[in-house]
């Protein structure tokens, strides 16, 4: 029990520590997305484009009182999730807790970790979906209390980004595809009860959204704005420009009046955006979804779209800098749904360094990130190098390298293939 009340004392100081930022600020970060959320969690209203449940998530853990809760409880589930991989590498107690420490302290103020911990959006569950999955399939000793716990977590961080459901489909794919393989050189990668827990809470994570959707609009089916940002991606590498300049005067495509108007911004722009002319997110599925086929079965704009999108999920990979975030004052959508939900919060809210254009250590810890990457690729290629060392690991630690590799490699490839280049989308796992 002592071992126990010592271990959690590490983990809550952890998460503390993690959510830095936000003590920095004054208040939790928050982003554009975020006044989305609130509404959407409030006002249990479903919309297309983002999942519900992290909406429901800051509804539920923020009591309806503090954001603080929010920000707090995404420390507590990183820090917690970390820590069950340093107590099965590292059996000793006081080492470990002290190398755990030492690493979360690291991870704060040399990396990112604590400005994505610290803001109001579901990006936080990234790393801990890709984490929780590598305990689940990797690591064959765990406590019947693990076992339910990092379940849990994995289901949670699956449903709060549809990003995430993609990658699990895939890291399903690429699991059954190597315990097949493996069984055939009579080694046991992975337990057989592992990949049938890991399928069914797949199954839970892909069906979660269409019970929402049949709760909050009476219908059983994913509420998925995939069309759109795949649009987006089109336009972003100007193969849509390209295909309505060619195909307009052909065909009977309901964009082709608002070619002129086309760019990645104006997708966004309810006023003036030709998406929302068209008919917006949900009336544009099945009109868009066929141009899209259109486009991409064509050699021309399938190779072009091909070449460019490499490209993108190459320079993904290497684009995780911390982006300086706008304020969001008096008139912004965001501050409108915080007065709504937490007006006693406003007076911190209005005065938070974010808020006052002071939140001025992003560009400090942008350089301490990038040195502090660059030594540890560095350290990683030694290793790697050192064929005596890297045959002495144990096992489970090579392949849950090699995984950490491809998820960090693969969520740069959906970036790049499947959205726009953006900071965030690598900056919250690297």
């Amino acid at each position: 029990m002592k071992l126990r009340i010592e271990n959690g004392i590490f983990i809550i100081v952890s998460a503390v520590l993690l959510c830095f930022l936000a003590l920095y600020n004054r208040f939790p970060l928050v982003f554009w997305d975020s006044g989305t959320y609130l509404i959407m969690g409030f006002e249990n209203e479903l919309r297309m484009e983002r999942p519900i449940f992290y909406a429901f998530f800051i509804k539920l853990i923020s009591l309806k009182e503090s954001l603080w809760f929010v920000v707090f409880s995404q420390g507590l589930i990183l820090s917690s999730i970390i820590y069950i991989y340093f107590k099965k590498f590292i059996k000793e107690r006081e080492k470990r807790n002290k190398y755990f420490l030492i690493y979360v302290t690291l991870i704060t103020f040399l990396t990112g970790a604590s400005f994505y911990t610290s803001r109001i959006m579901p990006d936080a569950f990234t790393p801990v979906f890709i984490l929780s999955f590598g305990l689940l399939f990797f690591i064959k000793q765990l406590s019947r209390f693990e076992y339910i716990y990092i379940s849990f977590i994995l289901v949670l961080s699956t449903i709060v980004h549809n990003t995430h459901q993609m990658m699990y489909l895939i890291f399903m794919a690429i699991s059954v595809a190597l315990y097949l393989i493996y069984k055939l050189k009579k080694v046991q990668l992975v337990l057989p009860r592992r990949l049938i827990l890991l399928s069914g809470l797949l199954l839970i994570s892909y069906t979660a959204p269409q019970f929402a959707s049949l709760k909050y609009r009476g219908k059983f089916e994913s509420y998925k704005g995939s069309h759109v940002f795949m649009m987006n991606r089109l336009i972003s590498t100007g193969i849509l420009q390209d295909y309505l300049k060619d195909n307009c005067d052909a065909s009977k495509y309901s964009l082709c009046k608002y070619q002129d108007q086309i760019n990645t911004s104006s997708m966004w722009d309810k006023k003036n955006s030709p998406l929302y002319k068209d008919g917006g997110w949900e009336g544009t599925k099945t009109k868009y979804t066929a141009l899209i086929k259109d486009i991409l079965t064509q050699p021309k704009y399938l190779t072009k779209y091909i070449i460019k999108s490499s490209e993108a999920s190459i320079s993904q990979f290497f684009y995780f800098d911390i982006q300086k975030d706008r304020d969001y004052g008096k008139g912004t959508f965001v501050h409108t749904a915080m007065n709504k939900y937490f007006h006693d919060y406003m007076s911190y809210f209005n005065q938070s360094l974010q808020n006052q254009k002071r939140f001025n250590i992003i560009e400090n810890i942008n350089s301490y990130q990038r040195l502090f990457i660059i030594l540890s690729l560095l350290s990683t290629l030694l290793l790697l190098l050192n064929n005596n060392k890297f045959k002495a690991l144990p096992s489970e630690s090579k392949f849950i390298f090699i995984f950490f590799f491809l998820s960090i490699s693969l969520n740069a490839t959906m970036a790049g293939f499947f959205s726009e280049v953006r900071f965030r989308y690598q900056g919250r796992i690297v």
